[in-house]
């Protein structure tokens, strides 16, 4: 069966790397899971980890291109669109070459609903059925013409990315599908596990169902080794252990967080003391800034001011500390670490110390501190920090 070219079924690249770092297994393994149908995907990894990529690579791999691809992404909305994400996805079959599938009287009567939800799709589509006027039963009719239609397109792959902003709508109509997966269907989802409201992201336990393939592929930043391999791909040489090391810690391995760092050092020599001291100060990535500050929003004052705190301390820290600076109680200081950790914006790097994953990730946190609130959390610091035996000096 035809099916959409790969640039045009995913769009432009995002990423300057020409190759992909550190992904194999997982490729191949969601090669071999999505080869089979029905099967079930998902993909989960905090931000830039490398999800889009990932999947940009695993659509071009020759098992795959003989599905139809429909592809949606979740908006980062204050009221995301019931459905939206689906719906996106489903549109795109009207894009040519048009399933020969897609004709009235090969389609189950109930897809009818979705005339006034595809109208791209409605010299396709039954006439629409009488409404129930029961809200309920007009949400299970709208959850079967879904599964009708992808039932009757030929083999094919809906993919839908960033889950953690989806409505509710479109999580229980994705648990829906699964649930009962048309023989010719896979399904990809993608999502950042801390900014998924209650950390799941369909809305309720999934469970595979009986008879698909199923993978959970959780992806973790790079580490050093692979970090260097990266750097060197982006920067068309090979690069020290050293400097490797130090974009390592600068980055936490994270791949978008390493490529931002590096293009804004593409026209420093590797290496010197000048490149360094820049790596030191390089700005913030768009992207990791623009996560941090969602995720601050979200979070409670008292856990803001938390992480307010562990920014301006820059290393990681005992609860006392972290407590004294920000000017909580015990009691609210552990319910606000709770609150940071659990919203992927503090770490426990060890039994008894809290902090940021990565530098950049505490400098974008620090940014959004305005001159006055930084003063006093400095002196704050200060003070807490002259009474520490020992003292410490350097800091």
């Amino acid at each position: 069966m035809a099916t959409a070219p790969r640039h045009e079924a995913y769009g432009p690249a995002r990423t300057a790397s020409p190759v992909l770092v550190g992904r194999e297994a997982e490729l191949e393994s969601l090669t071999a899971t999505l080869s089979e149908q029905p099967a079930v995907a998902m993909i989960e990894g905090e931000a830039g980890v490398g999800k889009s990529r990932l999947l940009r690579e695993l659509l071009g791999r020759p098992p795959l291109r003989n599905l139809r691809i429909m592809l949606g992404r979740c908006q980062s909305l204050r009221e995301p669109f019931l459905y939206g994400a689906v719906i996106e996805a489903l549109g795109g079959l009207a894009h040519p070459p048009v399933p020969p599938s897609l004709a009235r009287n090969r389609l189950n009567p109930v897809t009818g609903v979705l005339r006034a939800l595809l109208p791209e799709l409605s010299a396709y589509l039954p006439e629409a059925p009488e409404p129930t006027g029961d809200p309920r039963s007009e949400r299970h009719r709208l959850f079967r013409a879904v599964r009708e239609l992808l039932s009757g397109i030929g083999p094919a792959l809906l993919v839908v990315e960033d889950l953690q902003w989806a409505d509710d709508g479109s999580r229980h109509l994705l648990r829906f599908l699964m649930a009962d997966l048309p023989r010719n269907l896979s399904i990809v989802v993608t999502y950042r596990r801390e900014d998924v409201p209650g950390g799941v992201p369909l809305g309720s336990a999934y469970r595979p169902p009986p008879g698909a393939a199923s993978i959970l592929v959780n992806l973790r930043p790079l580490d050093r080794a692979q970090v260097r391999v990266l750097a060197a791909a982006l920067l068309g040489r090979s690069i020290s252990t050293r400097f490797a090391g130090k974009l390592y810690e600068r980055t936490a391995g994270i791949p978008f967080v390493v490529e931002e760092t590096l293009l804004a050092l593409r026209d420093s020599a590797e290496g010197g003391r000048a490149t360094r001291q820049l790596l030191e100060n390089v700005e913030v990535p768009v992207l990791l800034r623009e996560a941090m500050a969602e995720r601050l929003t979200g979070m409670p004052l008292p856990a803001v001011r938390l992480a307010q705190a562990a920014a301006v301390l820059e290393t990681p820290v005992d609860v006392g500390l972290l407590s004294e600076v920000a000017g909580l109680t015990e009691r609210r200081c552990h319910e606000a670490l709770a609150s940071a950790l659990g919203n992927g914006v503090l770490y426990e790097i060890d039994d008894r110390s809290y902090g940021y994953r990565h530098s950049l990730a505490r400098q974008a946190v620090y940014d959004t501190l305005p001159g006055y609130d930084r003063q006093r959390l400095h002196a704050r610091a200060l003070r807490a920090l002259e009474h520490r035996v020992p003292r410490p000096v350097v800091r």
